[in-house]
């Protein structure tokens, strides 16, 4: 089945590729996780990526859905086929996978290396689409894109004809059961926060009765309580799990989101066994520990009894957005003592400090008189600012800086989190 919707801007894709369906003997069992591989040669980070592959294996899974930042740093195609990291771990289960991109698969254009290495099963240009698992209805979504284009967001996004492609397709299939994945979570406790961007795809498939909405971009495990799109506590809600533990790094837990039932900052895999009017899930640690172990939890979309009346219930009301617990945003920029020919060695060493995961745009201008001439411009991510007191090195161009004795450096820091919160500061360094 194919699905075509569209906007005014008509700046996304606006024809779905076909949906699929998957029919099995026996209930499928469905691995997940995210925050995958480290790139060869990274020795900064703890890439567990061929454990957590090791686990989703001994799951016997009939599908596997991997969550988006599957290949750090870029997710460029020689860094996802480079040795130790996705295709020589969890390539073995592309004959099963099923993907989504992450932020970090934008640190290429387009997510080019991404789709050049899953091919068509990453449906681009969009990079959305939907399937049949059993008896299950799966849409798989891309959280990277607005109407203005798509990047390497902290936050999340969507665009508007994929959220009226979600509805369309969500409209012809309804299943009893229903299952959303991407890559940024609506809420979350960890170090990024929850991205309240996505807010459209989830108040989609709360109208629809969906069950299961899983993400990663945290990098811990988190297991929310049925919940409506603004975080108050429905039986017949989604549950959402975060799983970005699937090899690159952990976040411990911060702020404690309402309706957190469960959760872990151990690498491991989500599993998810998908019957046909319920599922069974637990989260396995690459040690082979289960936790929050659940079986027989029912669905309620059509068909599943009783959801005549809960679609009478939520007919014509739509639960408002997300608002976000946690401290406001603390963000501060101190560049390090150093001169100039320690900046041509080495760059320029600046001590962060923030109190959540950032993204940060460094602009550094030289200062001539009164004018200021842009020399240089960075974009460091959440993974090169991991924790509260992190440091970041800037290699600002040499030949910028030998044609003056003495200079005066302006650097401007833009830090913007997952809830898109702003923060801008102003450091002046003067060289010698």
């Amino acid at each position: 089945m194919v699905v075509t919707a569209g906007n005014a801007s008509g700046s996304d894709s606006a024809t779905s590729a076909a949906t699929r369906a998957i029919g099995l003997a026996t209930d499928p069992v469905v691995v997940a996780a995210g925050d995958i591989a480290c790139p060869a040669g990274d020795t900064a980070h703890s890439c567990q990526q061929s454990a957590t592959e090791a686990t989703a294996n001994n799951q016997n899974p009939s599908a596997v859905f991997v969550l988006g930042d599957n290949q750090y740093e870029n997710g460029a195609f020689s860094e996802y086929t480079g040795a130790g990291a996705y295709n020589a771990t969890w390539g073995p289960f592309n004959p099963i996978v099923d993907p989504v991109p992450g932020n970090h698969e934008y640190g290429t254009s387009s997510a080019a290396g991404y789709f050049q290495y899953f091919g068509a099963v990453a449906h681009p240009p969009g990079g959305y689409y939907s399937f049949d698992l059993g008896t299950w209805h799966i849409v798989a979504l891309n959280s990277n894109c607005s109407d203005s284009g798509c990047s390497d967001p902290l936050p999340g996004t969507t665009t508007s004809a994929q959220t009226s492609w979600l509805q369309s397709d969500l409209a012809a299939h309804p299943s009893a059961c229903v299952l959303g994945f991407w890559h940024h979570p609506l809420f979350s406790s960890g170090w990024t926060l929850g991205s309240p961007g996505v807010a459209p795809l989830w108040s989609a498939l709360y109208q629809a009765h969906a069950d299961i909405v899983l993400g990663g971009h945290d990098h811990l495990y988190e297991d929310y309580a049925q919940q409506d799109p603004s975080g108050r506590a429905d039986p017949n809600g989604i549950r959402e799990f975060v799983v970005g533990t699937g090899g690159e790094n952990l976040n411990p837990l911060g702020t404690a989101q309402p309706n957190l039932q469960a959760h872990d900052s151990q690498f491991g895999v989500l599993v998810l066994t998908l019957h046909p009017s319920s599922y069974d899930y637990k989260f396995v640690t690459t040690g082979g520990t289960e936790i929050d172990k659940h079986t027989g939890v029912p669905c309620h979309g059509p068909g599943s009894g009783g959801a005549a009346s809960m679609a009478g219930a939520r007919s014509g009301s739509r639960a408002p957005a997300t608002a976000l617990s946690g401290p406001p945003l603390v963000f501060e920029a101190h560049p390090l003592a150093t001169s100039l020919t320690a900046i041509e060695r080495r760059g320029l060493a600046v001590a962060i400090h923030a109190n959540r995961g950032v993204g940060v745009v460094v602009t550094a201008s030289l200062r001539r008189g009164r004018r200021l001439h842009r020399i240089a411009s960075f974009h460091e991510t959440e993974s090169d600012i991991p924790k509260p007191y992190s440091q970041i090195h800037l290699r600002l161009p040499v030949h910028s800086l030998q044609r003056a004795r003495a200079v005066t450096l302006v650097l401007r820091f833009a830090a913007v989190d997952a809830a898109e919160h702003h923060r801008v500061v102003t450091r002046i360094v003067s060289l010698r």
